[in-house]
């Protein structure tokens, strides 16, 4: 039933050292350069390194590309203050709320806070039907605070939002805010 294919020197020819055995285990002991089964020494070693720096530079591209589109699919926003009073309006402070992401954002909630405190005071703008409200990418949402819900005692260290998805945008006001806030309410008493 098996045909005899002859000896291993039939299908293999025989090793340097006269033993039919090929391969590696036929060169125990020789710990010398690189050399593939072709006879082409240190080729196949070059070949391999090559590989492996090729390999490497596409995992550095690849995982740098997937840190950019997390960081363009993630949202973003700017704030940024303004004391203002315009036409008959009561005195105030305008918080700009700035998606500056590529995907659209809804602010849920607003509130003054202080360095080193989870909460803070959130003012009555969310009664006026201002929030929640949806932003699109580059767009931006007016929140206006009426003078009076500014707390001056201690005076808060910044302003932070949250949107739907519950993460808080925060923006610690400038060195100079506690200053300009005096000035605007000595500017109007009559709005306190």
């Amino acid at each position: 039933m098996w045909e005899d294919f002859g000896s291993h020197e039939h299908m293999f020819g025989k090793a340097s050292d006269g033993s039919t055995a090929r391969g590696p285990l036929a060169r125990r002991g020789d710990f010398g350069p690189a050399e593939s089964d072709f006879g082409l020494p240190g080729i196949l070693g070059v070949v391999q390194v090559v590989s492996l720096l090729i390999a490497g530079y596409g995992a550095v591209v690849a995982s740098y590309l997937g840190y950019l589109t997390y960081r363009r699919e993630r949202h973003r926003i700017r704030l940024h203050f303004r004391f203002e009073k315009i036409e008959d309006n009561p005195p105030g402070l305008a918080v700009f709320v700035a998606n500056v992401g590529l995907r659209a954002v809804t602010i849920r909630d607003g509130w003054f806070f202080w360095r080193g405190e989870q909460g803070g005071i959130g003012p009555a703008f969310w009664q006026t039907g201002e929030l929640p409200a949806r932003v699109e990418d580059g767009d931006e949402l007016k929140l206006y605070i009426e003078i009076q819900w500014v707390v001056d005692d201690p005076t808060p260290d910044g302003f932070a939002v949250e949107d739907a998805t519950g993460r808080v945008h925060s923006q610690l006001f400038t060195a100079d805010f506690p200053e300009q806030l005096t000035l605007f309410r000595q500017l109007f008493p009559r709005a306190l």
